[in-house]
This record gives C-alpha cells, sequence and structure tokens, in this order.
C-alpha cells in the first residue's frame, strides 16, 4: 500500500502516522486516550518536520560539495562530515521522538 509513496526515510511514515491519528483523535470518546494519541502527533508532526527540514537544507549542502569536487575521485571529508552530523542528528530526534512521543503510552 505504501509503496506507492515512495516514502525513503522512517520520519516520513511516522508523519503520515501521525496525521493518521491525529484526526483520530479528535473522534475518540475517551479523554485520556485521547490526550495521549493527541500528544504523540504533536510530537511526531513537529520533529519529522524538523527532520524533513534538516534533510532538505544537508541535501542543498551536499549537492554544492559534489558540484565543487565532481572531478575527484574519492569522496571530500567534507561530504563525510555532513553524512555524519547528518546522521547523528536523525539518531538525536529518533531518541526525542521514542522519549517524548512513545513513553507515555507505557
Amino acid at each position: 500500500m505504501l509503496e506507492g509513496l515512495k516514502i525513503t526515510n522512517w520520519y516520513k511514515y511516522v508523519m503520515y502516522v501521525a496525521g493518521v491519528t491525529l484526526i483520530l483523535s479528535f473522534f475518540l470518546p475517551s479523554q485520556i486516550t485521547t490526550s495521549k494519541i493527541l500528544h504523540f502527533s504533536i510530537y511526531s508532526i513537529f520533529i519529522t518536520l524538523l527532520l524533513w527540514i534538516i534533510r532538505d537544507v544537508f541535501d542543498a549542502i551536499a549537492a554544492y560539495y559534489e558540484d565543487k569536487y565532481e572531478d575527484y575521485k574519492h569522496v571530500p571529508s567534507e561530504i563525510l562530515t555532513l553524512a555524519t552530523i547528518y546522521w547523528t542528528i536523525n539518531v538525536i530526534f529518533f531518541m526525542v521522538w521514542v522519549i517524548f512521543a512513545l513513553v507515555p503510552f507505557f
């Protein structure tokens, strides 16, 4: 079902799930469950939007360096540093998402 959406990153899946749960939270009758689902949805949407923006910024910077170093046969250290920084941010945001969005359910 999701193959047609061409989703490539974990946070895009979370964005769709958060959108669906946000809509469902308006129609659920129990206030306790609704507040937890609303809490999950808001944190998930906020974190995934930040990651989406950060990914676009890093893609633009990486494209600049790829154009600058297109004649080189090896990967420049700037691109490796950017990749390391990006994945570190990605892991940190994933841990923050787990702590703030999922832990309240337990």
